[in-house]
């Protein structure tokens, strides 16, 4: 009996999966790898780059400003690799990809923008082979930016460093255009690699209400001593 029940989940897991893959083909087809395919990925179309832009979205300069960021990260930083064998031959360390799309593939379902990158990174891009990469997706007509990174850059910025370039580069989607938006992400990821990111400090909501509070005790206590010292004078 419970060989039938494990045989039946494994055909309910394969048949799950087999309708799955054509959808997840789909995406890769929709956008192009910047390092094989980069002649569909706007910019310089005479190399391989780490940003495709297949639906156009950027003017070309603005593809390969981009691009020359990222380029940097990589030659500004080491090979972080416990197996140092895994590192790239030409001595370069992290690497931060780009997809920029118009609006996000869907099929049958949608998929999120974080959901996208994490796919591109782990099954289809694939830059790394040590979890020393992001993957950067934004798509322009629904302001959605998502991102993917693994364990070793997670080591090297910390998640609460990586959340706060995220949220200050979503308000900034709210505000401004998907390229101002590209160019602040990139250029603080790159500052975060280099040791000179600093986070926004929150909002001091609480010091605010205590320094409130503080005031109005201040306020009554002189207003009482004036009401009494008017009342004695009587």
């Amino acid at each position: 009996m419970l060989c039938a029940v494990r045989l039946v989940l494994c055909m309910m897991t394969l048949c799950y999966l087999q309708a799955l893959h054509p959808w997840l083909q789909s995406l890769a087809f929709e956008l192009p790898n910047p390092r094989l395919d980069f002649k569909l990925c706007g910019g310089d179309l005479t190399e391989p780059k780490w940003i495709c832009d297949p639906d156009h979205v950027l003017h070309e300069p603005e593809v390969n400003k981009i691009n020359r960021i990222l380029e940097s990260i990589r030659y500004n930083t080491t090979c972080a690799c416990d197996d140092q064998s895994e590192c790239p031959i030409d001595g370069t360390g992290f690497t931060v990809s780009v997809a920029i799309k118009s609006s996000l593939p869907t099929r049958s379902r949608s998929i999120s923008a974080t959901n996208y990158a994490k796919y591109l990174r782990q099954n289809e891009w694939k830059f790394s082979a040590c979890d020393d990469d992001v993957v950067i997706v934004i798509a322009n007509k629904k302001r959605e930016i998502g991102i993917s990174y693994g364990f070793t850059t997670e080591q090297m910025l910390a998640v609460i460093v990586i959340d706060d370039i995220l949220r200050n580069s979503r308000n900034i989607f709210e505000r401004r255009n998907i390229s101002e938006t590209t160019m602040y992400l990139v250029s603080s990821l790159k500052d975060a690699f280099l040791g000179n990111y600093r986070r926004t400090p929150p909002f001091p909501v609480w010091t605010v209400v205590h320094m409130i509070l503080g005031s109005s005790f201040v306020l009554c206590c002189f207003c009482s001593m004036y009401i009494c010292r008017v009342l004695y004078s009587q």
